[in-house]
């Protein structure tokens, strides 16, 4: 597999794979018996301008996709379906920022905003909030969840679209 996709998690543990020959630059492949494990490039782990980079120096094209998923994001920034990230607001749109100064952004999406599950069955039910424990949490405060979520769009889109920095950084305050 060539090395064309290059994944930077925050923070994940060692992963264990049945193929061997998965080639990329964010990740170290160590062969097992059957199969190996990826040891992987957490970003907690860098020093930012170090991380950065090292990013830059793996992108082999000026054009680039960027893609956000809201989850990695702290609860403070973002309220998904998923456990929260560990990544701030303010260090995203940097490291977007810094991307885009040195790249031509050819398009980005942004997931992960929160949706409230339709559950049908009782059993389904029960492994649901077996599986996400503060599942009732979230939906009492809809309105919470949808003005942070919409908050962190319009942000994320400035970034994306290039607009005044004062204006985003009035709003990340």
């Amino acid at each position: 597999m060539e090395d064309k996709i290059n994944i930077y998690p925050f923070k994940e543990k060692p992963s264990r794979i049945l193929r061997r020959n998965i080639r990329s630059k964010s990740i170290k492949v160590n062969p097992k018996f059957i199969g190996g494990e990826v040891t992987w490039d957490n970003i907690k782990d860098k020093k930012w301008p170090e991380l950065l980079n090292k990013i830059k120096e793996d992108i082999p094209t000026k054009d680039v996709y960027i893609s956000v998923d809201k989850d990695c994001l702290l609860s403070e920034y973002a309220y998904t379906n998923w456990e929260p990230g560990e990544i701030s607001l303010p260090f995203l749109v940097e490291a977007i920022k810094a991307i885009k100064t040195e790249f031509n952004l050819i398009g980005a999406d942004i997931t992960g905003d929160y949706s409230v599950p339709q559950i049908e069955t009782f059993p389904k039910r029960i492994f649901y909030n077996f599986d996400h424990l503060c599942a009732g949490k979230k939906e009492k405060y809809l309105s919470e969840t949808s003005s942070i979520n919409s908050r962190t769009n319009i942000i994320l889109s400035q970034v994306f679209l290039g607009l005044d920095a004062n204006i985003i950084k009035s709003r990340l305050s």
